[in-house]
């Protein structure tokens, strides 16, 4: 091997391994992204449910109330 072949091994080898920087770079953004989005979905259905539990407590709180009034007039 004389150094003309070493040199070229040793650039195709330096442009292979920034290849190689910019793929695990760019898997790590895909990797906070999918995060992200996850927790964002996982977030909003809990919100949603949180919500909803909000809308059937201010109901039965209603029905209460409408009870009460109703049980006072009689």
């Amino acid at each position: 091997m004389n150094r003309c072949d070493i040199d070229d091994k040793r650039e195709a080898l330096n442009r292979r391994r920034e290849k190689l920087d910019r793929q695990l770079q760019a898997l790590t953004a895909e990797k906070d992204v999918l995060k992200r989005n996850t927790y964002s979905e996982h977030h909003d259905a809990l919100l949603s449910e949180i919500h909803e539990i909000e809308r059937r407590l201010a109901e039965i709180s209603l029905d209460e109330q409408s009870l009460c009034q109703m049980e006072g007039r009689e």
